[in-house]
């Protein structure tokens, strides 16, 4: 298989995208394709080896969803960007196509913007998705729950449009977790069936091909992790821990002289907002440090607290971890995440009175009681990269010998 040119689109919401990504384009890189990576995503989220030989470009390519606190979103503030992205859909459909003529692209990959997908079928290259949703769904979720107001007409034709950019790619290809994809699966569940829920599962749409986890490596001990937080070693042996993690997005104003159940420690990711909480009172509070790497943070404690994401859910379910989670209102992603910790992995929910109550000790004595992962029998692969990047490489080599042969 000769070299590829890969233009990869990766959304800067949230660390998710950008750490799957990471690890799709790393797997690219080895198998000697060369790939531009457009994003507006923290460097930090993809691993040092990618950041040396993929080519990234700083540049905005979607709306920007907007979250006050890591658990809600500003329904009115995310439409109006999405109006305003809209806006310059011109200028960038002519900038992009424009680039990826430049750079000689032979497909474009997308976790999971929609504006590329069209960028691409107009100068003749393939568009592949690899994602667990696609962003339409998502605008329409914000207006699902009864307490929110219904979508402006001008909204539901914002949204129609992302439905119809997106059904200009060729392929999806689409991890575990997953939603309905309007463009693909109009009459599908909200959260379809999928091997990672049900063993056997078959996609609606032959445009759609199930892929398994896109995990992080674990790279370091319990022990080590303990150590350079600063754990006292008797501690180590003799309490559990508990990982509070919400993918450094903000959280509620929290005083942290929260309950913990008897010989339990917390761990947090600090989050810009909380940042003063590194003097915290408490000796069962340990702030990790934001340069840590989150799956050996996740491999090392004994349950996790946070917020249904791909990355925290694929590594709890990596490392057998039960996982508290406490849910997003109008944030629909949740449920095919739901879903894939129930069948795959283990789950409680907390209620958001209950985190900001600091009423944290019945939901972690529950999670501690549960395995973490389901049985042999159901797992699905960790191999979720590996077999990306080879069915990109095999579809858009094919796509190509058939243009040369035709």
């Amino acid at each position: 298989v000769s070299s590829l040119v890969v233009a990869f689109y990766c959304s800067g919401h949230g660390w998710g995208h950008a750490t799957r990504s990471s690890q799709v384009v790393g797997q690219l890189l080895a198998l000697g394709h060369q790939v531009y990576v457009t994003t507006t995503a923290a460097e930090q989220a993809f691993d040092q080896s990618v950041r040396e030989q993929a080519k990234f470009r700083n540049k905005s390519i979607e709306g920007k969803i907007v979250q006050p606190l890591a658990y809600s979103v500003d329904v009115d503030m995310s439409m109006q960007n999405l109006e305003a992205f809209h806006q310059s859909r011109g200028a960038l459909l002519t900038e992009e196509q424009d680039w990826l003529k430049q750079i000689k692209a032979d497909c474009v990959v997308c976790d999971a913007l929609h504006l590329p997908c069209v960028v691409a079928k107009a100068i003749g290259i393939p568009t592949i998705l690899s994602t667990n949703f696609t962003f339409d769904q998502i605008y329409l979720g914000f207006f699902l729950p009864s307490h929110v107001r219904p979508p402006t007409s001008s909204e539901t034709a914002l949204i129609t449009r992302v439905t119809e950019d997106y059904s200009c790619a060729d392929l999806v290809l689409r991890c575990p977790g997953a939603i309905r994809m309007p463009a693909f699966e109009p009459d599908a569940p909200l959260a379809p069936p999928s091997p990672s829920t049900i063993p056997g599962a078959v996609p609606q749409s032959d445009k759609i091909v199930d892929v398994p986890f896109i995990t992080r490596p674990f790279m370091r001990s319990r022990e080590q992790v303990l150590e350079e937080i600063g754990i006292p070693k008797d501690m180590v042996a003799s309490h559990r821990f508990l990982l509070l993690t919400f993918g450094f997005q903000n959280l509620a104003s929290l005083d942290w002289s929260c309950e913990l159940p008897p010989g339990w420690c917390c761990i947090y990711t600090k989050p810009p907002s909380i940042s003063h909480l590194q003097a915290t009172s408490s000796s069962f509070f340990y702030p990790a440090s934001t340069e840590m790497y989150i799956p050996d943070l996740v491999r090392a404690c004994d349950v996790v607290l946070g917020k249904l994401g791909y990355g925290t859910c694929s590594e709890c379910i990596a490392a057998c971890k039960p996982m508290i989670y406490v849910p997003r209102d109008g944030f629909v992603e949740e449920e095919g995440l739901k879903a894939m910790m129930v069948a795959q992995g283990s789950c409680v929910a907390m209620t958001r009175e209950d985190f900001e109550g600091r009423h944290w000790t019945p939901s972690i004595l529950e999670a501690s009681s549960l395995r973490g992962r389901c049985g042999e029998d159901r797992r699905v692969p960790l191999t979720g990269a590996e077999v990306v990047a080879s069915k990109i490489t095999q579809y858009v080599s094919q796509k190509k010998a058939s243009i040369h042969s035709g």
